[in-house]
């Protein structure tokens, strides 16, 4: 009858969702571990509570919580395992634009220099630098002078975990070595070039009175 009719579709409706809309930023590839990554999901509509996240890790899932506003749901992810999350935002069972996507989790701080830091380098030299990153998770080690004296060119080669670096002219700069895009400990630190021939030592009544003067002479 109309009455049977007109109730069943009463019963049947459906809340129709645009998901087109959902926008969202992904974070850095690399993090990292323990790093607070907020995730902002914008274009919601009034009343669209029915997003969710989860984040897939080998080692174990981990759901994280939304917290809605007007048109926009924001979520914080703190992850605590080395290696890939493959995280999902979902309205539904249907994933948004840009979803799924991955974050690779590092540890910079678990880096090491091994070798001997040495602040002063004599033009020409080549300087070697050991960097332990064994339990720095996945990543890549990398060197670039953040700071360097009037027309200092310095030479930087990475191979695997060894550093390479010298400048054929005097003058001062400052490395940052990374690991994953991600400072390691005690960086960046000051490298002094110096020009051996230009070097001339003077000592007092002990050599702990000795010092080191730049001259032409």
């Amino acid at each position: 009858s109309y009455w049977e009719v007109n109730l069943l579709k009463s019963a049947l409706k459906y809340r129709i969702v645009d998901i087109s809309s959902y926008q969202f930023t992904p974070p850095t590839t690399y993090c990292r571990l323990k790093q607070d990554l907020k995730l902002v999901i914008t274009g919601l509509k009034k009343g669209d509570q029915n997003v969710s996240i989860t984040a897939v890790h080998k080692a174990h899932n981990a759901a994280i919580t939304l917290n809605y506003e007007k048109d926009a749901a924001t979520a914080h992810f703190s992850p605590k395992q080395l290696g890939e999350y493959v995280v999902s935002i979902m309205c539904g069972t249907y994933h948004i634009n840009g979803s799924p996507f991955s974050i690779i989790v590092c540890n910079p701080d678990a880096c090491a220099i091994m070798s001997t830091l040495t602040k002063i380098v004599h033009v020409g030299e080549t300087v070697t630098l050991a960097i332990d990153t064994r339990k720095a998770g996945p990543g890549a080690l990398a060197c670039n002078p953040v700071y360097t004296s009037k027309n200092l060119a310095v030479k930087i080669r990475v191979e695997n975990d060894l550093i390479y670096f010298s400048c054929d002219t005097v003058g001062t700069c400052d490395l940052m070595v990374t690991w994953a895009g991600h400072p390691i400990p005690s960086c960046p630190f000051t490298i002094v070039f110096v020009d051996s021939s230009k070097v001339r030592w003077t000592c007092g009544d002990s050599l702990d009175d000795g010092v080191v003067m730049l001259g032409n002479s």
